[in-house]
This record gives C-alpha cells, structure tokens and sequence, in this order.
C-alpha cells in the first residue's frame, strides 16, 4: 500500500496534540490558549499514512501542509485510530510532526524573510542552505518532553 491520504487519522492527531499542549503549562505561558489550535488547522491541511521509510516516523511537509505518518495498519492495510493507539513510540512522531506544522512560518511569512520555510530556528533556503536544524528538532522535542511524552528519536540533541 502507497502513502494515502487518511482524515480519520488527521482528526485524531490535531486532537491528540491540542489536549498535550493545552495541558502543558510552559507552552500555554508561551504562546497562549488556544495557540495550537489555531496553528494546526492553519498549518494542517492533510494527513497520510502507510508510506514506507526506513528512516524516519513521519514529517511535516511545509509545501502542501501535511503530516505523513510513516506507518501502516496490519497486514499494510490503512492506518487506523486503533493502530495508532497500540504503536509503541507514535506518540513521540505525532506530537513532535505536529509542533513542527505550529511552529512554523505560514508562506506569507517566509516571504517577508526570504525564506523557503522554516520557523525562526529553522530556516530553508532557496539554495537549498538550511540554517538550525539542530536546534529546530532540539526544541521540538524538548517541547514533546514538556508535554509529557517521553522522546527517543534525536536523543543526541536534546537538553
């Protein structure tokens, strides 16, 4: 099965990382109630899951607003709610993809930079230069272990 959209999953995710976050007191004193919210379903517009990959969990695509959970139901059927809920460590990736899409700058934004994307921590250039990505993924998952979830994806980068 190929990378497919799935809106039960995207329903699932923006919930999931609206209740981390609205329950996590440093980033509400950061950025505010309501925040994440906002932010997801601005940043959000898809989600797709069953894509294989040998190195990564899932990521935030700035280009089309999406988050790609690389993961698949039993027996490479379409991921479900149920899957997700018995998948050691999805937590981790859903979490961590959706702070990406928060943090990071809307199109109109990046253009006033002169930025291809990026969040401030992050930027990507059109040379294809990129400055920050360390403490971009540092911070996201510092952020992941603020809200309660224990991360061990780019352990060699956190605080």
């Amino acid at each position: 099965m190929k990378k497919t959209l799935n809106p039960e999953i995207k329903k699932y995710i923006i919930n999931f990382a609206i209740d981390q976050l609205e329950n996590c007191k440093l980033f509400t004193r950061t950025f505010g109630k309501g925040f994440a919210e906002q932010k997801l379903y601005e940043n959000v517009k898809n989600v797709y899951t069953n894509e294989k990959s040998k190195i990564s969990s899932g990521y935030y695509d700035f280009e089309d607003n999406s988050i790609t959970i690389c993961e698949s139901g039993k027996d490479n059927t379409l991921l479900t709610v149920r899957d997700i809920q018995t998948i050691e460590d999805i937590a981790e990736t859903i979490l961590h993809e959706c702070i990406h899409a928060i943090l990071n700058k809307n199109k109109e934004e990046c253009e006033k930079l002169n930025i291809k994307w990026g969040s401030g921590l992050l930027e990507n250039y059109d040379n294809g230069s990129e400055l920050g990505r360390g403490l971009n993924e540092g911070l996201t998952n510092w952020i992941v272990e603020k809200a309660g979830i224990k991360t061990t994806s780019y352990e060699n980068l956190l605080i």
